[in-house]
């Protein structure tokens, strides 16, 4: 059996990890890694780090379109992705394919990014299920098998910081950047999205950003080779985010999340509101009722004293957030996807 878990992105391994590890457990051996060759170079240079950590081979390519195509003649037995972009090329004759997405936010893609090409999707909730369902997919409960990591290697450090982890888009960065000064009470490490490390265009707000603060000793930037934020959940006081699915992750801590609200808009977004309504899940950012909530930049200061005063605010709909989007937090993530797949005719290991 071989075995194949596909990243366009290297932040997908967090997702990918614990369900590796519990395929080595049952004896497998031949599982394989490819990421995308659109990415930058600092991108690939941690992804092959991270390989050789967990000793796994790397399809090898010159270019891309070479990449999918060995891995189409490879015919893996079973693929893991957490996006269909590659799918169409990659998928061989006999692969059964297994969706695990690598956030659980508030992006309607995560209903829109399928194709009848994936043959299992597995999802946190029951709620994501259900809905995945009546759209024809295949989907399955079996929880989220980033969180079985978290819990098995939980660090706690004496020294507690603020946590501010802004999306791409709709982002709040840019309207925060000035606030820093105003906010040298409290220690942050702020948590970036991969993509203003690797895309032009966020690369300009993240040198923004690192020109702002690197006068402040109490505020620090995760580096990008740090790319798996729940290594900071434990350490933290509370979160701060905006978009993210880090909202959703976060409810695990039972710690204050404040909301961030305000971003900044792109032009197009402006002219055609619409748009930005088509790529957010309003739906689903309608439940989120567990969280301290900033609509204004100015207001940051003033939310953050109110949720460090009173932590346990929102402490039972928080609890209820997390039975409700984040399912089943027993470690026991990854053995159920593999389950999954067994009960659906690939036997793993043969």
């Amino acid at each position: 059996m071989k075995i194949l878990f596909e990243h366009q992105h290297l932040y997908y391994l967090p997702q990918f990890e614990p369900v590796i590890i519990e395929l080595k457990d049952r004896g497998v051996r031949n599982i394989f890694f490819s990421l995308s060759l659109s990415v930058p170079t600092i991108e690939k240079e941690i992804f092959k780090k991270e390989a050789a950590r967990l000793e796994i081979e790397i399809i090898q390519a010159n270019f891309e379109p070479q990449r999918r195509r060995i891995i189409k003649e490879l015919n893996f037995d079973i693929i893991f992705i957490g996006n269909k972009s590659s799918l169409t090329d990659i998928k061989g004759k006999n692969s059964f394919v297994v969706m695990l997405y690598h956030g659980i936010g508030l992006k309607s893609s995560y209903y829109t990014d399928l194709n009848q090409n994936i043959d299992l999707i597995c999802v946190e909730s029951k709620e994501r299920q259900i809905a995945l369902r009546e759209k024809k997919y295949n989907a399955i409960f079996t929880g989220f098998p980033k969180l079985d990591f978290k819990l098995k290697n939980e660090k706690k450090i004496n020294d507690p910081f603020l946590l501010y982890a802004p999306t791409f888009f709709p982002s709040s960065l840019e309207k925060t950047i000035p606030l820093f000064s105003k906010l040298i009470d409290y220690n942050f490490i702020i948590k970036l999205h991969h993509f203003f490390w690797t895309k032009p265009k966020y690369i300009l707000l993240k040198n923004k950003l690192e020109k702002e603060v690197q006068s402040f000793s109490n505020i620090s930037i995760s580096p990008f080779r740090e790319y798996n934020i729940m290594n900071l959940f434990s350490q933290s006081m509370l979160l701060i985010s905006d978009f993210s699915s880090t909202i959703f992750e976060y409810l695990i801590m039972d710690k204050p999340i404040i909301q961030t609200r305000y971003y900044t808009s792109r032009m197009k977004y402006k002219i055609f509101p619409s748009l930005l309504k088509k790529r957010i899940d309003e739906d689903r950012l309608n439940q989120i009722d567990f969280v301290f909530n900033c609509s204004e930049a100015r207001e940051l200061k003033r939310v953050i004293r109110k949720a460090i005063k009173n932590p346990q605010l929102h402490h039972k709909k928080r609890m209820e957030a997390s039975d409700k989007f984040l399912g089943k937090i027993d470690y026991g993530c990854s053995k159920r996807i593999l389950d999954a797949i067994s009960d659906s005719g690939i036997i793993i290991g043969a």
